[in-house]
């Protein structure tokens, strides 16, 4: 008698049933983590040109400001554009051909932003020009869970919301839970 070599009809099944197993166990845990790897790469993007602008005016000593862009010209309304930084002495939300471009922030096709503000400007001194403000990024699936807000004091720091309550989910400043709806 020949020994065969393979696998029977039932270590065939045996064997599908293992990876069908597999396959519904690990992909929910690999979205997840996906998810939470574009989180952290947008809201770190977002945070480290928020203080790149705060040292770059208080080092030249004039107006930055950071703005959604089309056309690396004119600022914008819509915070999934480009963002641009730039230099901004005239503190007119508009770039022109002397006024240095330092930054553009390509957004990510999985991350929304919105703002209270159509754009974040920063004094020679590193504080904001104008009252406190704040940035939410929702993932493009929006889920809550991985909502995040970024707030920038008048002081011109940064913080990012925190989940105080445990249940998963960031709270804003008033304590109401980040929502992407």
């Amino acid at each position: 008698m020949r020994d065969m070599i393979g696998f029977s009809l039932i270590e065939l099944l045996v064997c599908i049933a293992i990876l069908a197993i597999f396959t519904t166990v690990a992909v929910p845990s690999y979205s997840a983590l996906v998810q939470r790897q574009e989180m952290t790469t947008a809201v770190n993007g977002m945070v480290h040109l928020l203080n790149l602008a705060r040292m770059e005016a208080i080092k030249r000593q004039t107006f930055m400001t950071i703005c959604p862009t089309a056309d690396n010209k004119n600022c914008s309304t819509d915070w999934n554009l480009p963002l641009m930084l730039f230099e901004d002495p005239n503190k007119d939300e508009h770039r022109t051909d002397n006024e240095q471009l330092l930054r553009v922030l390509e957004p990510r096709s999985s991350t929304q932003w919105t703002a209270n503000r159509n754009y974040i400007q920063y004094q020679a001194s590193g504080l904001i020009n104008g009252t406190n403000a704040s940035l939410v990024y929702c993932p493009q699936s929006g889920e809550a869970r991985y909502a995040r807000r970024i707030i920038i004091n008048i002081g011109g720091r940064v913080r990012l919301s925190a989940d105080r309550d445990g249940d998963g989910i960031h709270e804003g400043s008033n304590g109401a839970a980040l929502s992407c709806i």
